[in-house]
């Protein structure tokens, strides 16, 4: 049973790992590093601002070889900027 203070459908996993993503539309490359995973989403920290509803594919790039990429296509709900600068992606 979900605890009461925990309001998510999936639990996020904290990540610090390297991904690269490319704007289904518009062809544009960039490179992020994901905060957060889970079942239902992920949160890039990215430096170029990206338009909410674009859609993204996305590579995660784990660090140790044995582990291969995760590869998702993914819509984005929200991007907000950071005061140490550049932008929150989910």
């Amino acid at each position: 049973m979900q605890d009461f203070s925990e309001k998510r459908d999936f639990y996020r996993m904290a990540v610090n790992c390297d991904a690269q993503y490319r704007n289904v539309t518009s062809d544009i490359v960039g490179k992020a590093v994901v905060k957060d995973l889970s079942a239902g989403g992920v949160q890039l920290l990215a430096e170029d601002e990206v338009e909410v509803g674009s859609q993204l594919n996305v590579e995660v790039l784990p660090g140790k070889d044995i582990t291969p990429p995760l590869h998702a296509v993914v819509k984005v709900t929200r991007c907000t900027p950071v005061d140490e600068g550049g932008f929150i992606i989910a």
